[in-house]
């Protein structure tokens, strides 16, 4: 008794899934590939080149939930409160965000705005002296829990967007007794692989 009654519940879910699937107008399972331009927080020069790779499954039609990965390789200035003149760069750092998108149309032009929650992390910092000393080091491993909101829209298999990511502020060095802000504003270009119109 006991194997029909599972055998039915497995039954029904299969065909649950296949009625679901039968009434979408896009494949559940994408994954994003973005790229663009980043304006990271602070005065100075602070500009940043973003690369993410972001798989995504669409529970709804309309909403779909993801897992982010992103590298940001960027530069930040900074100056020591003693003479003005000393800085520092983060040349490197990365996320990893819990992600969903809800979109507003399922016609072929399809806005969206989304959000993400995670893990932020700056791998290196380089401080530079003014006698023309440098030294390098890493910031302190410690993880940084943040948030991302996001608005854009995809075109068929093409994707643009706008992010502005949360982040608490990184402590620099002993040397400047300064910390620099870690929030960063993303203008995004990319595609999507799969997750296109079963028709």
């Amino acid at each position: 008794m006991k194997k029909i009654i599972l055998s039915l519940c497995v039954a029904f879910i299969a065909a649950s899934s296949f009625a679901q699937d039968a009434d979408r107008i896009y494949k559940p399972f994408k994954v994003d590939v973005t790229t663009g331009v980043s304006i990271l927080q602070g005065s100075g020069t602070n500009i940043g080149f973003p690369f993410a790779v972001e798989p995504k499954y669409a529970v709804l039609e309309q909403l779909s939930v993801g897992i982010r990965w992103e590298g940001l390789m960027g530069l930040h200035n900074i100056y020591s409160d003693v003479d003005n003149s000393s800085e520092a760069d983060v040349t490197f750092g990365s996320s990893y965000l819990a992600t969903a998108d809800y979109y507003l149309s399922n016609n072929t032009f399809r806005p969206y705005v989304g959000a993400g929650l995670g893990v932020y992390k700056t791998s290196k910092v380089t401080y530079k002296g003014t006698d023309d000393e440098t030294y390098d080091f890493d910031v302190p491993k410690s993880s940084k829990f943040g948030g991302m909101l996001r608005a854009g829209f995809e075109v068929t298999h093409f994707r643009m967007g706008l992010e502005y990511n949360f982040v608490n502020n990184t402590f620099v060095s002993p040397y400047t007794n300064k910390s620099i802000k870690s929030g960063y504003f993303s203008i995004k270009v990319g595609v999507h692989i799969g997750g296109g119109k079963y028709n």
